[in-house]
């Protein structure tokens, strides 16, 4: 069974951290969203605990401190026994943009909290966008790209549902193309450099 999910996160690595550049950063979970194979959808936001430590780039990116004013927030911990139960799932697939490093990161706090991990078993969608777009003129596998390459709607910041939302349907677009939907991207490929 299937479960899509995404994350936001403060930094690009878990906790307490020295990045190149000399910098002390503290990459904590701000935002994680699920859907599950029957179509239920589950967010959950957190208050930071350590603001001042995050990585200007990752808040650049999420927008978070601008999104989060109309939410009622909760520390990590109110929210991670609650995260661990619906992804906790026997014989789930994960399914994510570098699902990898959102299962690692869930996974650290998940330890945190002394709970076991969940199993490092997904399908990437970056994997299937590099096998069915690449070919077809889409240069770069991020998610803006991909959505910039097929005439999905511009974000003007990541939010960990509505990318949730998007990783599913890039799934089931990818997993279901006919070679006609292969035509409509190389012949969308061809003209990027005129329209992007």
């Amino acid at each position: 069974m299937l479960i899509f999910i995404d994350i936001e996160t403060s930094a690009l690595y878990a906790g307490h951290h020295r990045e190149d550049n000399g910098f002390l950063y503290y990459g904590e979970l701000l935002e994680v969203a699920a859907i599950r194979y029957d179509g239920k959808e589950f967010v959950w936001r957190m208050e930071p605990e350590k603001s001042t430590l995050h990585h200007p780039r990752a808040l650049e990116i999420n927008g978070y401190h601008k999104r989060m004013k109309n939410y009622i927030l909760q520390p990590w911990r109110n929210h991670i026994q609650r995260i661990h139960d619906v992804l906790c799932v026997p014989g789930a697939l994960y399914v994510g943009h570098n699902v990898q490093f959102d299962l690692h990161w869930l996974n650290y706090w998940f330890e945190r909290a002394s709970l076991p991990p969940i199993p490092i078993r997904g399908v990437d969608t970056i994997t299937l966008a590099h096998e069915h777009l690449t070919p077809c003129g889409l240069e770069g596998l991020s998610f803006d790209k991909i959505r910039r390459f097929l005439g999905w709607e511009r974000r003007e910041h990541h939010d960990a549902l509505n990318d949730c939302r998007d990783v599913k349907r890039l799934y089931r677009t990818l997993t279901r193309a006919t070679m006609f939907d292969r035509l409509i991207w190389r012949g969308r490929g061809l003209c990027t450099f005129r329209f992007w």
